[in-house]
């Protein structure tokens, strides 16, 4: 169990974060992490979801690495079954397989931030007909596996501060591709729910 979740971790950071900023880098030469360290919501919205992954990180380390300071996290035993935690990692996995499916249907439009300076096109097939937000639900669904296989307070505060995050993201990103396409924007949200 404990090698199958580094797995997940070291190829979830790899290829979604990682493999994805470089493959947009590289085929249009913009980078595509839209973050201007401004004080706005947008940016403070950033530099939370950053710190969710740090923890997300720091969680599964000391689960693999320390069994006597993940004690220190208050895992509530009666979540800590084994059929809880191999659902947990199967999600983990299904939820990866979605978020890297929806980047790839973005193809060079992915961006992580809002991008004011390099506008995108609007995306609408593929798992975007499902939801205006198909990687922001898969990373959701994410953080909620990750729960399940190593519940206690920190997955459990990761999960609600990466629903609130990129809920707030989401609307964010929703004004601005009014903004940038109009009417267009308009019919795809109202055919499209935000999540699913």
């Amino acid at each position: 169990m404990k090698f199958s979740l580094i797995a997940f971790v070291i190829t979830y950071i790899g290829v979604v974060y990682f493999w994805r900023i470089y493959s947009v880098w590289k085929k249009t030469g913009i980078w595509p992490i839209a973050y201007s360290g401004a004080r706005t919501a947008h940016d403070l919205v950033g530099k939370v979801f950053a710190v969710l992954v740090g923890l997300s990180i720091a969680n599964t380390v000391i689960y693999v690495a320390s069994p006597a300071i993940y004690m220190y996290l208050f895992p509530p035993r009666m979540l800590e079954t084994m059929e809880l935690q191999i659902t947990g990692l199967v999600a983990a996995w299904l939820s990866m397989v979605w978020t890297i499916l929806a980047q790839h249907q973005m193809g060079t439009a992915w961006r992580i931030g809002i991008d004011r300076d390099h506008p995108t096109t609007l995306v609408r097939g593929g798992l975007f007909r499902l939801s205006r937000h198909p990687i922001y639900l898969g990373v959701t669904a994410t953080s909620a596996s990750l729960f399940l296989t190593m519940p206690n307070r920190v997955s459990l505060g990761t999960l609600m501060g990466t629903a609130i995050s990129l809920s707030i993201q989401a609307r964010l990103e929703e004004e601005h591709m009014q903004r940038v396409h109009g009417t267009a924007y308009a019919a795809f949200a109202g055919q499209t729910r935000r999540w699913l």
